[in-house]
């Protein structure tokens, strides 16, 4: 879970258009010890919140879950029978009034477009102090058909999620590097990647997007933390 959830734009849509129950499926795939590696996200929201199910290719079931709540902002980390809350009061002790940002990104626009399981994007490089160049395809938000409520809630879930690792990086004497993608204002990643030599060696990509009532059961609080 390293690129696309350390993986908004701020774009409405039309005040006719309804607010529905919204599906994203995506993949996630690198190299790990020389071996094929990957992860598939179920990404549910409702006017409930947030739920973020990943599944490591070769499994049946999710290995870990991630609902995202508000009023007041929470975060649950749901892995096989235990669960880790984080909310902004958490986090603000933790962050013990230091930023947590590390150096800030610089994004290019190069001029390119393409299209990506369907969906029209435009190219960007991302470029970082220390790291290798990423490449993003990005979309206006309106264009895959995703709400301004769905866009609010994963900037702000990736938001918290990244400077949480940030206070973890800053624990073991390292720089932060985590940066919140779903924050740009250019767009909405459709697609993400990296490369050595020519060679893709990281990326992470929408395969689908779909309206549809999704089940109250998906944004339970578990019971012991209601």
């Amino acid at each position: 879970m390293t690129g696309r959830f350390l993986l908004a734009v701020l774009l409405t849509a039309s005040p006719l258009t309804a607010f529905a129950d919204t599906t994203i499926r995506a993949h996630e795939s690198s190299t790990r010890d020389g071996k094929a590696w990957g992860e598939s996200y179920a990404e549910y929201h409702s006017s409930r919140g947030l739920r973020i199910d990943i599944t490591v290719d070769g499994e049946t079931s999710p290995s870990m879950s991630i609902l995202f709540l508000r009023q007041p902002d929470r975060v649950y980390f749901l892995h096989g029978g235990s669960v880790d809350v984080l909310d902004r009061e958490k986090l603000r002790a933790q962050e013990d009034g230091a930023p947590a940002a590390g150096p800030t990104p610089r994004i290019v626009t190069l001029k390119t477009h393409r299209t990506v399981q369907g969906f029209a994007c435009s190219d960007f490089e991302l470029q970082r102090e220390g790291l290798p160049t990423r490449y993003l395809c990005l979309a206006p938000a309106k264009s895959l058909r995703l709400s301004p409520e769905l866009v609010a809630d994963m900037r702000d879930l990736q938001g918290m999620m990244s400077r949480s690792l940030a206070v973890i990086e800053r624990s073991h004497g390292l720089t932060p590097n985590a940066f919140n993608i779903f924050a740009l204002a250019e767009g909405y990643p459709v697609r993400a990647w990296e490369t050595s030599d020519g060679t893709i060696t990281w990326e992470s990509q929408i395969l689908s997007v779909q309206d549809g009532a999704l089940s109250p059961d998906l944004f339970q609080v578990p019971e012991p933390l209601k």
